[in-house]
């Protein structure tokens, strides 16, 4: 848990988010170079909005070789949009009785989880970790360009990802967050 509201200790100045907002190019660097480290918190080094954070891969089937295979397949990805579509009583990937509203994706009648979904989810929870106080397109110097980095995700998976693994990433998001199914794990 954070010990604070404010997020100057999140991002790379967090021992457990740093590497989670960490560009999956640099987690060699990352992972064996502290004084790489010290740059990243000191803001000396700063990814760019291309720079692909470990946040948006599986941890363990994570392949720097093979990228797609894990893309959009952390956890804490499904977390957010259950979150943000199906109310907070779903984050755990049970259906709960103590939901009192419906959530968005009822509301607005989603049936399936589109790709411009899943890009907002990755940025709300790519800014959640970091430790940027404010939120907004940015761009400049003191603000991260998340406008740029939500249409790259989205531009990577309509253009850059062959459809069968597009295709392939959407069904796997359908079976973890539109029909929440009890006591399975995240890896099936």
């Amino acid at each position: 848990p954070f010990k604070s509201h404010r997020k100057v200790t999140r991002g790379f100045k967090h021992p457990q988010l740093a590497r989670l907002v960490c560009p999956v190019g640099w987690l060699d660097k990352f992972d064996n170079d502290t004084s790489f480290r010290q740059k990243l918190i000191d803001g000396k080094r700063i990814p760019h909005p291309h720079d692909w954070p470990l946040l948006l891969f599986d941890e363990e089937t994570f392949d720097i070789e093979d990228l797609i295979t894990s893309f959009l397949h952390n956890e804490m990805l499904v977390r957010g949009w259950r979150l943000i579509f199906q109310g907070p009583s779903t984050v755990d990937g049970q259906a709960s009785r103590k939901a009192t509203k419906r959530g968005n994706a009822r509301i607005n009648g989603m049936t399936q989880v589109t790709v411009p979904g899943l890009a907002y989810v990755a940025t709300l929870v790519y800014f959640a970790l970091g430790s940027q106080e404010t939120f907004g397109a940015g761009g400049d110097d003191h603000m991260y360009d998340f406008y740029t980095f939500y249409r790259g995700l989205i531009t990577f998976v309509n253009e850059d990802t062959p459809s069968t693994e597009r295709d392939d990433l959407l069904v796997w998001w359908n079976q973890w967050v539109i029909s929440i199914l009890p006591n399975e794990t995240m890896h099936s």
